[in-house]
């Protein structure tokens, strides 16, 4: 689960404006993932925001939405504070609002310099170029779509790809009983689809589409998407536990390209995505 904090300047005469925007919006931002969205007015100050969502992929995806200011609590004419919204596992907050997460180096002993440090080495984690896919998965009739961004192959002899899925997502759940997925490698013309698969997708059978969008068996079974650039189909060699992830090696079965093999491929920074630090 992820905490979201904002501090927002709500002008005293919009406040019952304000008030009534947050909760006719509820149903919009329910319908993006976003589990409560909650405000809390202090006796003087700031008011603050703070907004959950299920997971850390489902909060990714509502950052790369560009309307999200206009449907959260942090939007409705406030005027926001210039801070960054911190994003922290449910239950583990300390200073500043972030979640903070040893070791820390010599010097780091208080809870100030620890946050520091965290934000700094979040920071820095974040400028590893990466791409971002969609990663689809299958168990039995159980099909299933996600964004995903921690992908990278692992070995050439045998071909190897290792993708890291955190345990809550229903795709983890796909991964450990049905043993395969495929890597879709999405189209930077097609950013947007990355959007519709930050929860569990809506399976047309009939259609042979994942939240609309057409897709075919792989060789394993695995769901390729008919848009996607190109694709790596794999079966599952072995798990690896690194804690809040499962890493999952899968050994190429198949591959191929969808479009022109020179088509630009989507990467994290075509976006305004973060995942990770």
């Amino acid at each position: 689960m992820i905490v979201c904090l904002r501090t927002v300047d709500v002008p005293a005469d919009r406040r019952d404006e304000y008030l009534a925007w947050i909760a006719a919006g509820a149903e919009v931002r329910k319908s993006h993932g976003i589990l409560a969205e909650l405000v809390c007015e202090p006796t003087r100050g700031d008011t603050v925001v703070v907004t959950v969502w299920p997971d850390h992929v489902t909060f990714d995806g509502w950052i790369a939405t560009p309307e999200r200011d206009a449907l959260t609590a942090s939007g409705a004419g406030a005027s926001r504070r210039p801070r960054r919204a911190s994003r922290l596992p449910c239950g583990t907050m300390a200073a500043g609002g972030t979640a903070l997460v040893g070791p820390f180096p010599a010097g780091a002993d208080s809870d100030e310099a620890k946050d520091a440090y965290d934000r700094l080495r979040r920071r820095v984690l974040w400028t590893m170029p990466s791409g971002l896919y969609v990663l689809g998965a299958r168990d039995g009739d159980r099909l299933n779509g996600m964004t995903l961004n921690w992908a990278t192959q692992v070995s050439d002899e045998p071909k190897l790809l290792a993708v890291s899925v955190e345990k809550p997502a229903f795709t983890h759940e796909l991964l450990l009983a049905g043993r395969v997925f495929t890597l879709n490698v999405i189209d930077r013309e097609d950013r947007a689809i990355v959007r519709k698969f930050t929860k569990p997708v809506e399976v047309d059978r009939a259609a042979r589409a994942l939240n609309g969008f057409p897709y075919r068996e792989g060789t394993t079974g695995a769901p390729i998407l008919v848009q996607a650039v190109g694709y790596l189909d794999c079966e599952v060699r072995q798990t690896v536990d690194c804690g809040s992830h499962t890493l999952f090696l899968g050994e190429i079965v198949d591959a191929g390209f969808n479009k022109a093999e020179e088509s630009a491929v989507l990467r994290m920074e075509d976006t305004r995505m973060n995942y990770g630090g």
